[in-house]
């Protein structure tokens, strides 16, 4: 059976990361004649560590330090499932030379251990460190390293006793040649930690409501985790991933997080995910609502007055939509007028991708019906009756020519309402990022 209760078990992680560096060959000839007045500058070979950063929520260690700007060494105690301990470090080329990893070393967790423990070194994206990657003068790439306790475990699995467990990353890094590679970093990576929130509302069908087969599941005072680890190599809806949106070459958890939804359905290489929270001229504000259309005519004109609050291309410039013009869309596929997002990074999310992610068909209005796609009612009054009861979706309804379906939280299910309604409905962007981007 699975362990549910809290077991301490101490797990005495003692990380050591070193960087080993040399020239590797030398850059240039004693015999090079140059001739002429031109100045050549002295050339310098400088790799180290720098600017560590312990994430937050990581369990109380011994603080990393750096000595001798290529070594650090940690210490790290995991007590019970849930506990992780993670930091980030930047390599720094301070020199002339453009570097390449001539090759790693990382002794990694035994067979035993991996029943019971998580450890990635990475680069923050999530894309793996490997040989003949570049560092180039005067630029630097950020490492992030996470050793975790698993949660889900099987009690047969667990060590009997306080184990000491000792990782240790070496990278050497020499000069660049011709076989030297570009990182390709990702847009998105597989998020380390979840979204929590508080559950508080008692009211009827929300996340502490405790009538019937209707109950939201929780008692008020609980806290609700958002989306899922997943598992490597497989895309599954309710994914965690954090999305570097904005292309500043990092990976924000608070501000990045978003959810893998489904295949796009004009191109299954590309993913469709959604973001945590509603949005206010591209910010983050779930206490917003706005209109879909205020002239009330959403088969012709589309999520028209809403559009403004996307987040635009220049806003969120890693991104952008496979095709910025699409059909308007009843929940049966009718088609009516084109749409266009053109200047826009992101989308409305469509019922058919529900459908497909949550295994639900849209119009039943079935109570609870979202309660397997949990992390699409994120920041909405499923757990707070602070917050708006939901965000809009980019059908229109096949039977009403005034209305528009939407996502409901404390519903927990897909509703529709009036597209000049502007009393409960916000605007949550969906993006669609090609698949070779997501590192999962």
């Amino acid at each position: 059976m699975k362990l549910k209760k809290k077991r301490n078990i101490y797990l005495l992680i003692v990380f050591v990361v070193a960087l080993v560096i040399g020239i590797g060959y030398a850059i240039l000839s004693s015999s090079l004649n140059i001739a002429g007045s031109t100045n050549i500058k002295d050339n310098t070979w400088d790799v180290h560590f720098e600017n560590i950063n312990v994430t937050t929520g990581s369990v109380e260690a011994i603080t990393p330090t750096i000595s001798n700007g290529t070594n650090i060494t940690y210490t790290a105690t995991l007590v019970e499932p849930k506990d992780y301990y993670e930091f980030t470090v930047d390599v720094k080329n301070s020199g002339s030379i453009d570097a390449m990893i001539e090759n790693i070393s990382n002794t990694g967790l035994t067979s035993e251990q991996k029943k019971y423990m998580e450890y990635n070194a990475t680069y923050d994206s999530g894309v793996d460190i490997s040989e003949k990657q570049e560092l180039k003068a005067n630029s630097k790439e950020k490492i992030r390293v996470t050793v975790r306790y698993k949660d889900d475990i099987n009690a047969s699995d667990l060590p009997t006793e306080a184990k000491t467990i000792n990782l240790t990353l070496i990278i050497n890094y020499a000069q660049a040649n011709n076989t030297a590679i570009e990182v390709n970093h990702s847009t998105c990576r597989r998020a380390t930690t979840l979204h929590t929130e508080i559950c508080t509302n008692t009211e009827e069908y929300a996340c502490a409501y405790s009538g019937s087969q209707y109950s939201g599941g929780y008692s008020s005072g609980d806290k609700i985790e958002y989306g899922n680890y997943g598992t490597k190599g497989t895309l599954t809806s309710g994914d965690a991933f954090d999305c570097d949106v904005n292309g500043d070459g990092s990976y924000n958890s608070s501000t990045e997080r978003f959810y893998y939804v489904s295949a796009l359905d004009t191109n299954a290489n590309y993913g469709v995910l959604i973001y945590y929270s509603n949005v206010s001229a591209g910010q983050p504000n779930s206490n917003t609502a706005y209109e879909y259309d205020s002239n009330d005519n959403p088969r012709e004109n589309g999520p028209i007055t809403l559009l403004p609050q996307l987040p635009t291309t220049s806003g969120w410039k890693n991104v952008s939509l496979y095709n910025t013009t699409r059909k308007i869309k009843d929940q049966n596929h009718t088609e009516y007028a084109d749409f266009s997002y053109s200047g826009y990074a992101s989308r409305l999310l469509t019922v058919q991708e529900i459908e497909s992610a949550c295994n639900i068909s849209v119009g039943t209005y079935t109570t609870g019906e979202l309660d397997t796609c949990r992390y699409l009612l994120e920041n909405s009054d499923y757990s707070s009756s602070s917050l708006l009861d939901g965000w809009w979706l980019e059908n229109v309804l096949s039977y009403n020519a005034a209305y528009v379906w939407s996502v409901r939280g404390h519903g927990r299910r897909v509703n529709d309402s009036n597209a000049s309604s502007s009393s409960s409905r916000g605007v949550r962007p969906a993006i669609e990022v090609p698949k070779s981007k997501i590192n999962y």
